[in-house]
C-alpha cells in the first residue's frame, strides 16, 4: 500500500474517532448513539482482524504466524462484541445483566491468541527460552502493576463493591492480560531498528488503548456504574483501528522482514525489576501503615515472587548452557587450531623438501650445462681444432714447393673432411634438425651412423601409431641416442635392438636392448659417481611426467625403457646433453 492510501486510512480512522467522541458528549443516552457505539466497536475489531489475516496471507515465516494469530484474536474479540451488540441493541438487555456473560468468552479467548501472535512478531524473541522469558517479564510487570493499583485504587473499590468473586476475577483478567501484552510489545520494539518500528508502534498504541479501556471497564463494573455508552468504548474502537492500521502498514514496511532483530538494550532486561521494586516499596509501606496485606495482595506477591524465581532459574540455566556452549566451541577451536597447525607444519616440511629438491635439480642443471660446455670445448680443442691446425701446417709446408705434393694435399683434404663430419655430428647432437622429418627418420639416421662406423649392429622395430609432440619426440630421440652412445662405449660390437611404440592415447615409449657385457646399476637407476648419462635420461623423462627404467646385470646385457605422456602436464625443458 502506498503512503497516500495509508494516510487516507489514518484520516478515516481519525474521523470515526471524532464522530464517536462527539456522539458520546452530545447524546450519550440515545438509542442511536448506543447502536453506533456498539456497531463501531464490532466493525473496528472485525476489520482489524481482516487486515491482520490479509497481511498474514501476503507474508511468510514469522510475519505470517504473528499477524495470523493477532487476526484470530481480533476476530474472537469482534465476535464477542457482536454478541454483546445483539443482546444490548436487539434484545434490550442492560450492561449490568451482560457482565459476566457469553460475550466475555470471546473477549477472554482473544487474549492467548494475541499474546502468542505478539511473541511471534519479527523482532520478538526467536527461541523458546527467550519467549518464555518475555512472557515472564510481562507477568512480572503485570503482577507488580496490579499490586500497586490494587493497593492504591482497586482494593478499596473492590472491598466496597457488591459484585461476586467471579465477576471480580473476570474484570481483573482484562487489565492484567493487557499489561502483559503491552510489556511484550515494549520489549519487541526495543529490539527493532528505528526505521522498522512504525507498524509495531501503531500496534502498541492499539493494545495500549485497549488496556486503558479494559482497566476502565473493570473499574466501572466493580462500582456497578458501567452504562451502555462510556468513553472506554471509544478506546476499544480506536484501539482496534490502530491494530488494523499496523497490519496494513506492515505490508509496505521493512518491519515484516525476517532478520530485523538487534541486540537487546540492557535496560530492557532490568525493566521488570523496576516494577517489582516499586511493588516491593508499596508492600512495605502498606505493611507499615495498615499492619497487614489483603488476601489479593498476598496472592499477588506470592505469584510475582514465584515468577521472579522461575525467571532467575531460567537465567541461571541459560547462563550455564551458554558457558557449556562456549567451552565446547573453545574445545572445537583448539582442535581446529591443532589440526591447522599440524597441516601447516606438514606443508612447511613439504615446502622445505620441495625447495631442497629444486635446489638439487638447479645445481644438477647447472652441472649438466657446464659438463656439456666442457664436452663441446674438449671436442673442438682435441679433435677439430687439432685437425685444422695440422691442415694449416701441411698447407704451410706446401708453400714454396714447385711441384704439387698429391699425398700431402690428400691428407689435408681427409683431415678437413673428417673435421667437417665430426662438426656436423656435434651440431646434430646439439640440435637434431632431422627431427623436423619425424621421430622415426631421426632414429633411423642415428642407427645408420652407428652401423656405418661398424662398432654396433643396430636394428629397429617400429610400432608407433601417430607422431608424438615435438618436445616428446625430442626427448625420446635424445634418450635413444644416449642409450646407443652408452652401448657404443661399453658394448662395442654388440647387437642392439631399438623398439619405438605408443599412440596419442597411451603415450609414447622406446626400448633399447643390447647383448653386451652389462653392468650393475645403482638402486635408483642413476649414473655412478662421475657419470651423467643415466641421470640425464631420468631427469629428461621425469621433467615431462614420464619414467626411465634400467634393467642390467653383469654378463646379461642392458635394457633401457622409457615412457612419456603425449601431453605433459608441466613441461620443464632440460638443456641438451
Amino acid at each position: 500500500m502506498g503512503r497516500r492510501s495509508f494516510l487516507l486510512l489514518v484520516l478515516a480512522v481519525a474521523v470515526v474517532g471524532v464522530v464517536n467522541a462527539v456522539l458520546l458528549v452530545q447524546t450519550p443516552v440515545r438509542q442511536q448513539t448506543i447502536v453506533i457505539d456498539d456497531i463501531s466497536e464490532t466493525m473496528s475489531a472485525l476489520l482489524a482482524a481482516a487486515a491482520c489475516l490479509f497481511t498474514a496471507a501476503r507474508g511468510s515465516g514469522r510475519t505470517r504466524q504473528a499477524w495470523g494469530l493477532i487476526g484470530i484474536g481480533a476476530a474472537l474479540w469482534g465476535l464477542g462484541q457482536a454478541a454483546w451488540t445483539v443482546q444490548e441493541v436487539f434484545l434490550g438487555l442492560s450492561p449490568a445483566s451482560l457482565f459476566p456473560s457469553y460475550p466475555d468468552l470471546g473477549y477472554l479467548l482473544s487474549v492467548p491468541f494475541a499474546i502468542a501472535g505478539l511473541l511471534r512478531l519479527p523482532g520478538a524473541s526467536t527461541n523458546n527460552e527467550a519467549r518464555i522469558r518475555s512472557v515472564l517479564d510481562g507477568l512480572l510487570i503485570a503482577g507488580s502493576l496490579l499490586f500497586i493499583s490494587w493497593d492504591v485504587v482497586l482494593g478499596p473499590v473492590y472491598a466496597a463493591s457488591s459484585t461476586d468473586a467471579f465477576a471480580q476475577i473476570v474484570g481483573l483478567a482484562y487489565p492484567v492480560s493487557d499489561i502483559a501484552m503491552v510489556t511484550i510489545l515494549v520489549l519487541t520494539l526495543s529490539r527493532l531498528r528505528v526505521g522498522q518500528r512504525l507498524p509495531l508502534m501503531l500496534l502498541a498504541g492499539g493494545v495500549l488503548l485497549n488496556a486503558v479501556a479494559d482497566s476502565s471497564f473493570a473499574f466501572l463494573t466493580t462500582l456497578q456504574s458501567y452504562t451502555s455508552v462510556n468513553f472506554p468504548d471509544l478506546g476499544w474502537t480506536m484501539g482496534y483501528a490502530l491494530i488494523g492500521l499496523a497490519a496494513v502498514r506492515t505490508l509496505g514496511s521493512a518491519a515484516h522482514r525476517e532478520g530485523g532483530e538487534v541486540r537487546q538494550p540492557r535496560w530492557t532486561s532490568l525493566l521488570p525489576y523496576f516494577t517489582v521494586a516499586a511493588a516491593g516499596v508499596a508492600a512495605v509501606v502498606t505493611e507499615f501503615v495498615a499492619g497487614s496485606l489483603s488476601r489479593v495482595l498476598e496472592w499477588d506477591l506470592i505469584v510475582t515472587t514465584s515468577v521472579v524465581l522461575v525467571r532467575q532459574f531460567l537465567f541461571v540455566r541459560e547462563t550455564r548452557s551458554l558457558n557449556e556452549q562456549v567451552a565446547r566451541e573453545n574445545d572445537d577451536l583448539d582442535v581446529k587450531v591443532r589440526e591447522r597447525t599440524q597441516a601447516l607444519v606438514e606443508s612447511l616440511e613439504d615446502l622445505y623438501r620441495s625447495n631442497d629438491e629444486r635446489t638439487r635439480l638447479l645445481l644438477r642443471l647447472v652441472t649438466v650445462q657446464e659438463q656439456e660446455r666442457q664436452n663441446i670445448a674438449g671436442i673442438i680443442h682435441d679433435d677439430m681444432l687439432q685437425s685444422m691446425i695440422a691442415a694449416k701446417m701441411r698447407m704451410f709446408l706446401l708453400q714454396g714447393d714447385d711441384e704439387t705434393n698429391d699425398a700431402t694435399a690428400a691428407s689435408i683434404e681427409s683431415s678437413i673432411e673428417g673435421a667437417i663430419v665430426r662438426m656436423r655430428t656435434m651440431l646434430s647432437d646439439l640440435h637434431p634438425h632431422i627431427l623436423e622429418l619425424g621421430l622415426i627418420a631421426a632414429v633411423q639416421q642415428s642407427i645408420s651412423e652407428f652401423n656405418d662406423e661398424g662398432t654396433l649392429v643396430v636394428v629397429m622395430e617400429n610400432e608407433l601409431f601417430g607422431e608424438p609432440s615435438p618436445i616428446v619426440a625430442t626427448t625420446l630421440y635424445r634418450i635413444v641416442r644416449e642409450s646407443l652412445n652408452n652401448a657404443n662405449k661399453h658394448a662395442r660390437g654388440a647387437a642392439v635392438a631399438v623398439l619405438l611404440s605408443g599412440n596419442q592415447d597411451s603415450g609414447f615409449g622406446a626400448r633399447v636392448s643390447d647383448n653386451g657385457p652389462g653392468f650393475a646399476p645403482r638402486g635408483d637407476g642413476r649414473s655412478p659417481q662421475g657419470h651423467l648419462g643415466l641421470s640425464s635420461m631420468h631427469e629428461r623423462a621425469e621433467a615431462l611426467g614420464g619414467w626411465v627404467r634400467i634393467d642390467s646385470a653383469v654378463g646379461t646385457g642392458t635394457i633401457v625403457e622409457v615412457w612419456l605422456p603425449q601431453r605433459p602436464a608441466a613441461i620443464a625443458e632440460v638443456p641438451a646433453a
